[in-house]
């Protein structure tokens, strides 16, 4: 009887260790939930409407298969790994979180800071109210984008559209010769600074832009109920602050006090809610301009010309003036 007690604490204290040993390898295996979550998902494929067209234009190396497997990582894992760390940064945060991680955001196909700050700010755009449960609703590529750009690269826009008619474009660069690939930004901004030779930055105008947004209660409350010449003299003696978020004219001053004081402020919760870019470019050899329309709850609105520095070395890099209303 002894030996049978014996016998029976010995096969006890076996799978006692057996199970610390399981979960101590357990534990180790799962101490980088980011590579998990991409190995988990590593077999998984989508396909987006218009990816035959890839392959039907042009050739390249990377197996279909492979490609729909890429397209799952980064909508299902990237997109969300990257506004989990960004929502709620600014510019320059987003552009420091970049250069922390670096090696992670490269593994993402991301090879850009300006890109990943573009492709950051889309989502901000999208995501612009935590409360709000978005989806995406559907994806596809622009065909008529799918072409061969240099050096036997393929290059083609790609929409992501989401259930609060908002979208995400972003450009997908494969190879003829390799099976590498490389993301890019293609949202309506990357568009207009397509266009754009100067010397400023997306980044620049997108730090410049949240400096504006973020002082638009203080606009308000500084010109409600002034007259024109109370606003000119207020540019006057706060040129410098008015300066630091893109304002560099009392003219100009004015028209933006226009367009804020003629916001729905008589809703207390009045809150922004993000920006569109409008493809309507005029330029010179001095300045390039642009639309840009910052969106609030209660249909409210700003619309602003957006002034780009070109070659003329006495011009501000980034000036913002009020579209002018006609009046009804």
């Amino acid at each position: 009887m002894k030996k049978f007690l014996i016998i029976i604490i010995v096969l006890l204290v076996i799978l006692a260790l057996g199970q610390s040993i399981y979960y101590k390898l357990n534990e180790t295996k799962n101490t980088s939930p980011y590579i998990d979550s991409i190995e988990e998902t590593a077999q998984q494929s989508l396909y987006i409407i218009g990816m035959s067209d890839i392959y039907d234009k042009c050739n390249p190396k990377i197996q279909f298969e492979d490609l729909q497997k890429r397209f799952y990582s980064f909508i299902n894992v990237n997109l969300p790994e990257i506004f989990k760390n960004i929502y709620n940064k600014n510019i320059q945060e987003i552009k420091q979180y970049y250069e922390e991680n670096i090696d992670k955001i490269n593994a993402m196909y991301i090879y850009q800071e300006e890109d990943f700050v573009s492709i950051a700010k889309q989502l901000q755009n999208i995501y612009n109210n935590q409360n709000e449960i978005v989806n995406i609703e559907n994806y596809e590529i622009d065909t008529n984008s799918i072409m061969v750009v240099q050096n036997n690269l393929i290059g083609f826009d790609t929409i992501f559209y989401y259930d609060n008619n908002t979208t995400l474009k972003v450009k997908f660069i494969l190879s003829e010769s390799t099976e590498n690939m490389m993301i890019a930004s293609a949202s309506d901004l990357d568009k207009v600074f397509e266009y754009y030779t100067g010397d400023v930055k997306k980044s620049d105008f997108l730090s410049k832009l949240e400096s504006l947004i973020s002082n638009v209660t203080t606009i308000r409350e500084n010109s409600t109920l002034r007259t024109e010449n109370e606003k000119i003299q207020y540019y006057d003696l706060n040129k410098d602050e008015l300066n630091n978020i893109g304002i560099y004219s009392a003219e100009y001053y004015i028209t933006i006090t226009n367009q804020v004081n003629a916001m729905k402020w008589r809703y207390q919760d009045i809150s922004y809610i993000n920006f569109e870019v409008e493809n309507d470019i005029v330029a010179d050899e001095n300045n390039f301009n642009f639309k840009v329309k910052l969106f609030y709850s209660y249909d409210s609105e700003i619309e602003l010309i957006v002034k780009l520095k070109m070659n003329n070395k006495n011009e501000p890099d980034i000036c913002f003036s009020g579209v002018i209303k006609e009046a009804n």
